[in-house]
């Protein structure tokens, strides 16, 4: 007896079995779970299972929060240091390194000359460290970093002498 392979048969024959005993990945469970109350649940090692939520809706989560302190905002008293320059392209200080400080704002009040602020210890100031305050919009600078505090250094100005200058610090 003589026997014909099909060979589209066969190859499907040998897909579909492959097919068959590949393993399955596991995917996400498009739904939660929902319990009668949440920590309710027992879960084992090594085995993936379902969010879950209680009979409100709102998911369960094993997390411990802890408040050590409280923040509550106080308004602050402003200290007006405003003045002019003394001497032109000669930095002068406008408050001392102040760890209590909460913020400050310094601008230019001059029409027709910038000045520059520096943060630091006045005897590094100089202008290419400074950050300069042109006369085109009333520029302004704060001691404030983004969110993330309040510049402490001693702050000092330059410009031309007899040009004022606003300076407020809390």
């Amino acid at each position: 007896m003589k026997v014909r392979l099909n060979y589209p048969a066969l190859l499907a024959f040998a897909l579909l079995m492959s097919l068959a005993v590949t393993t399955k990945a596991h995917a996400q469970q498009a739904g939660a779970s929902v319990l009668g109350t949440c920590g309710t649940a027992s879960y084992s090692a090594g085995k993936i299972y379902p969010t879950t939520q209680d009979t409100t809706g709102k998911e369960c989560v094993n997390a411990t929060v802890s408040a050590t302190a409280t923040v509550a905002v106080a308004p602050l008293t402003s200290t007006n240091l405003s003045g002019t320059i003394a001497v032109t392209n000669t930095f002068q200080s406008i408050q001392v390194s102040t760890a209590g400080r909460n913020g400050c704002l310094i601008q230019n009040q001059s029409t027709t000359d910038p000045m520059w602020v520096y943060f630091g210890a006045i005897a590094g100031a100089t202008k290419a460290k400074s950050f300069e305050l042109d006369t085109s919009h009333g520029l302004a600078i704060s001691c404030s970093v983004g969110g993330l505090g309040v510049l402490t250094d001693q702050v000092s100005i330059t410009g031309t002498g007899t040009d004022g200058f606003t300076a407020n610090f809390q």
